[in-house]
């Protein structure tokens, strides 16, 4: 069984956004939506419930779920350009996630920053992971051995992801790209830029710019058109 996972909570995003990946995908997949409000889901995505007190870290607890076959975890900000069949064959004994091509290697991961935001960085993008269920259990362990202590040290899940000890497999270059910040810092820096041979485009960067789900829509139109 393949399963595709999604995460919606709060107001930034709608039924809509995870609608829209049901049909980007032709429904042919088994999908679940962690949820704290299931109205105006499409009938055939399961729902769960989650735990409004974990926010943002409610996606290290769901590499716990089990027997839902392979797993791909997508962000309600990701647009799916292209058949996703070949990224299954990314599943492996470790957890794939996105590695931030776009960004410098040696990305800066400062601590003691007043603003805690400039704090633990990396160069993980939980938009998009990959996993077999039933193999990750001890991602969620190592998180609630000191839950309080890394939900205020790290300022997201994907800081926790980067700096603990957790071993991950990257998706390779060429199959996902950020339409704000590039796809390879060495190759393919360009910003606000639409690649459509890429499998997923992430719409990242929208509190920085928001209006970049608009300019990405505009940047396709202008793509077909020309």
């Amino acid at each position: 069984m393949r399963t595709i996972l999604t995460l919606k909570y709060g107001s930034k995003y709608s039924s809509d956004d995870v609608n829209a990946i049901y049909a980007a995908t032709q429904g042919q997949y088994n999908y679940i939506c962690l949820t704290d409000d299931p109205t105006g889901l499409h009938p055939n995505i399961k729902t769960m419930p989650i735990n409004p007190e974990y926010e943002t870290f409610n996606k290290v607890l769901m590499f716990g779920i089990e027997n839902i076959g392979d797993v791909l975890y997508l962000d309600l900000d990701v647009h799916i350009q292209k058949d996703i069949v070949d990224i299954w064959n990314y599943i492996s004994y470790n957890p794939s996630v996105c590695y931030t091509h776009w960004k410098d290697k040696s990305f800066p991961t400062t601590t003691g920053q007043a603003n805690i935001e400039m704090n633990y960085l990396g160069n993980y993008n939980s938009s998009v992971m990959l996993w077999k269920s039933g193999t990750c259990g001890h991602i969620v362990q190592h998180f609630l051995s000191n839950e309080d202590y890394y939900m205020v040290k790290y300022h997201g899940d994907d800081r926790f992801l980067w700096h603990e000890p957790i071993k991950f497999d990257h998706f390779p270059k060429g199959l996902i790209y950020s339409f704000v910040y590039g796809a390879d810092r060495e190759t393919d820096k360009d910003n606000f830029k639409y690649r459509p041979e890429y499998t997923i485009a992430l719409l990242n960067g929208q509190e920085q710019f928001p209006e970049v789900k608009q300019q990405y829509y505009d940047a396709v139109s202008l793509h077909k058109v020309g």
